[in-house]
């Protein structure tokens, strides 16, 4: 009797047990007869520590070629941009109306002799006669593109030594005004020299009736002149040569200082010569 009340007390307590947990299904809870939506999949992308590594040698190796290559870059345009300019330059010193090709050559085996002649003197004559004989050739073969280059050496020396420009310009005024006070001396002694040499010719005429103006004056010779008075009848005289003495030619313009002045005056006097060789007049 005890042990059917304890089995019917156990089965009441689990069916109340399972009374309580048992709950009611409402509406909105119960599953629909149609498919639900696939949920969507979120793919998170994940690297490893050796493609981290390769990334960052890679961005590495691609900024410094980047600089590496521009680098290269500005340096190439930099030296065509200086090409230019020099190819530039050197039209603009180089004379078009000057031939390059043989006055050239000439400028450089002119400045080589002079490299050559005075490789066995002394240091300074060594050093500074090359650049003078070069300068004097340039001067003299290429006028036009030596000036073109003095131009461009003032621009160059007045940017960057102004005070080398200042006392170049006025030890070039001094040098001028003593070459013009020169040659103005040298014209007017040879001036004065002319105007005492046809004095004393002058002189000379009066004094002796000799015609030595004539016989030096640069002309072309006359006609046989007519028999001087008393000579003997069928007698002839003839003109001479005319003489060319350094007073009646053109006056250059002198460059050295010292003037050779004539002292002795060599003068061809016309004589009038007979048959008779024991008769003869002046």
């Amino acid at each position: 009797m005890i042990r059917t009340g304890l089995f019917s007390t156990r089965a009441l307590a689990v069916a109340a047990a399972t009374a309580l947990s048992v709950s009611p299904a409402y509406a909105q809870e119960k599953l629909s007869i149609y498919p639900e939506p696939d949920t969507p999949v979120t793919v998170i992308e994940t690297t490893t520590e050796l493609e981290r590594q390769v990334s960052h040698a890679r961005e590495f190796v691609q900024e410094n070629t980047r600089g590496l290559l521009q680098s290269v870059r500005s340096g190439v345009d930099r030296a065509i941009a200086a090409e230019q300019h020099v190819e530039a330059r050197i039209d603009s010193i180089i004379a078009k109306d000057e031939p390059i090709t043989p006055n050239g050559l000439y400028v450089g085996v002119a400045t080589l002799a002079g490299i050559v002649f005075t490789r066995h003197r002394a240091f300074p004559i060594r050093w500074i006669t090359p650049p003078v004989v070069f300068t004097t050739a340039l001067t003299y073969w290429l006028p036009h593109t030596a000036s073109n280059l003095g131009r461009f050496y003032e621009q160059i020396e007045a940017a960057h030594f102004p005070q080398v420009t200042d006392y170049r310009v006025s030890l070039t005024d001094s040098l001028k005004k003593s070459y013009n006070s020169v040659v103005s001396n040298a014209n007017g002694l040879v001036e004065s020299t002319r105007a005492q040499v046809a004095s004393s010719i002058a002189d000379v005429e009066k004094n002796t009736g000799l015609r030595l103006g004539a016989a030096t004056r640069t002309s072309v010779p006359s006609a046989p002149a007519p028999a001087a008075t008393g000579a003997v009848a069928g007698t002839t005289a003839t003109a001479p040569a005319p003489v060319v003495l350094p007073f009646d030619q053109p006056a250059a313009v002198p460059v050295a200082v010292p003037v050779a002045v004539p002292v002795a005056v060599p003068v061809a006097v016309p004589v009038a010569v007979s048959e008779d060789n024991n008769n003869k007049r002046i």
